[in-house]
């Protein structure tokens, strides 16, 4: 599945140079640490008006309570693991806000690396394709469960939820690629 993938993905020149550029991105914002901790505290200050806005009680019986109250830090593409470039870009979608004020506050530095409208417009469809791939290859890949008898279904209802998106796709080179798989 992620060889079919990335293969599809590879396919559209446009979606190879998102790639890039988007670990382009990730790597200067990582390597600096000023922009590592604008970047925690963006979020932090997000995560606060959240917070501040729901009641204690719930914030202590949510199972969410390290996602509403930790800061992420920007994941990488590896090209050795086959998740990291849905892990790249849901984590770019998921910090789209904090990062666009990163490169607009950051101008000088940043003003080369800075993703178009169009290519984050690219990146959340194409989450909304890897996401549920990376989903079945988790699920069959975990070692604590059998799952050889699971593979049929599985792999159907990942069909049927790519078929499902299919429609509400709005960029052709995001239904090449999901045609492709």
């Amino acid at each position: 599945l992620q060889v079919a993938l990335k293969d599809a993905v590879n396919e559209q020149p446009h979606l190879v140079q998102l790639c890039k550029d988007a670990q382009s991105l990730v790597k200067t914002i990582r390597r600096s640490s000023l922009l590592t901790e604008e970047l925690l505290e963006l979020q932090s200050a997000v995560i606060q008006v959240a917070v501040d806005g729901i009641d204690e009680k719930e914030v202590e019986m949510t199972a969410l309570t390290d996602e509403i109250t930790k800061p992420l830090k920007l994941a990488q593409n590896v090209p050795t693991r086959f998740n990291s470039m849905c892990i790249l870009f849901e984590r770019l979608v998921k910090l789209k806000n904090a990062v666009q004020r990163i490169c607009i506050s950051q101008a000088s530095e940043l003003s080369s690396k800075a993703l178009t409208p169009e290519q984050w417009d690219h990146m959340t469809e194409l989450v909304s394709i890897l996401s549920p791939v990376k989903e079945v290859c988790d699920h069959l890949e975990a070692s604590k469960t059998p799952s050889l008898s699971l593979l049929i279904p599985i792999i159907c209802q990942l069909l049927q939820a790519l078929y499902d998106l299919n429609g509400s796709l709005k960029i052709h080179s995001s239904r090449q690629v999901l045609n492709s798989v």
